[in-house]
């Protein structure tokens, strides 16, 4: 393929490009012309082929999205002034959107974790209790500092979560297994952890820096127990993952605790392999 700079030249300072830009532009269309020289191409590789193929030669080279638009914007202006057709016309690469990072744990798994949980004594209770929010509930570590006993239901199965200022209060419901080891522990356990009485359901003393130390512990010993743990938000992620293949994204979204829907939409994992197959097919890197 032989691209005619010189009438390219002209064409951009009739367009009333600086001289800087038009010598940047002639610069990566130089830059194209020598990729497809080193190429050992097919004989019946489309232009289409051509230039998907380049993209994937831009993107091991940067991954910086701006520089490879960059890269490819020369390029799109030659063909669209001077062929019939544009393959570089739709190729844009858009700035990396912020994904939830698909490492869920099922709910038979999540389970599995809470059922594994030791609960001989009033620490181990409490710190079953605790992991339990997480893993029913979906509580952030925020909000499990800030549960007092009086946000317990034990008659009515539920928790109120006060939520903060990322995430709104709700009433959710208490998994059985919880209640009777709940009711335990605040009538009897939480009593014989020595600490500083207060109102709140994880008697502790030195407040939010000794929960706070505590669930750094427990992250500790989970992230060595169980398989493919990370951190205790990734259980959090999971529940949400869970409900929002289960109910509709607004109860999800209640349930979560999310002040807007496009943060509960981030959970939703679509299966892109039938995609993946067609792209290959008509444009094989």
């Amino acid at each position: 393929m032989i691209f005619n700079k010189t009438k390219f030249k002209k064409k951009l300072q009739m367009k009333g490009y600086a001289n800087s830009s038009i010598q940047s532009y002639i610069r990566r269309l130089e830059l194209y012309e020598q990729w497809l020289k080193l190429r050992i191409t097919k004989g019946n590789e489309s232009e289409t082929q051509l230039a998907f193929n380049y993209l994937k030669h831009l993107q091991k080279q940067s991954n910086n999205y701006r520089t490879i638009n960059r890269e490819l914007q020369p390029l799109k202006l030659y063909f669209k002034f001077f062929k019939k057709s544009n393959p570089f016309l739709y190729i844009y690469i858009k700035k990396v959107e912020e994904k939830i990072k698909p490492n869920f744990f099922t709910e038979k798994e999540l389970e599995e974790i809470y059922d594994c949980l030791p609960q001989t004594t009033s620490t181990e209770i409490r710190d079953k209790i605790l992991i339990g929010f997480y893993v029913y509930q979906g509580v952030k570590s925020s909000e499990a500092k800030t549960i007092d006993l009086k946000d317990i239901d034990l008659y009515g199965y539920k928790i109120f979560l006060k939520g903060d200022k990322r995430t709104d209060s709700r009433k959710i419901g208490l998994n059985i297994k919880q209640i009777l080891l709940l009711s335990e522990y605040i009538n009897t356990h939480r009593k014989n952890i020595k600490s500083k009485e207060t109102p709140t359901l994880f008697n502790i003393s030195n407040s939010e820096f000794a929960l706070q130390n505590l669930l750094q512990r427990l992250s500790e010993k989970l992230r060595k127990s169980v398989y493919g743990f990370e951190a205790l938000y990734q259980l959090r992620s999971s529940v949400i993952y869970n409900w929002v293949k289960e109910y509709d994204l607004r109860k999800a979204q209640y349930l979560s605790g999310h002040k807007y829907i496009s943060t509960t939409e981030k959970f939703i994992v679509k299966d892109i392999t039938g995609l993946q197959k067609e792209v290959d097919k008509f444009f094989p890197f």
